[in-house]
């Protein structure tokens, strides 16, 4: 189940692919989705690692993974939170 979901969430971000993140050689490391213009929020999913990451003002604050259990919870609670 949380695979089914980050993958649903990492291929949303690369379809959007508004922000992007390169190195210093120019090489693109993370494509994502602006959240705020106001404090630079984004989410981005990592190219070469299976992670997606949330930044605030630029500075990376959430890190996940496909087995966090955080992302089932989250499916959860968004779930039962739009159905009604």
């Amino acid at each position: 189940m949380n695979e089914d979901i980050f993958y649903g969430i990492k291929n949303t971000l690369d379809e959007i692919a508004e922000v992007q993140i390169k190195n210093k050689q120019g090489v693109l490391k993370e494509v994502g989705m602006l959240i705020s213009g106001d404090d630079n929020s984004f989410i981005t999913h990592c190219l070469d690692e299976d992670l997606i990451k949330f930044y605030i003002e630029d500075e990376e604050v959430l890190t996940i993974d496909k087995d966090n259990h955080l992302l089932y919870m989250l499916d959860a609670l968004f779930y039962n939170f739009l159905d009604k």
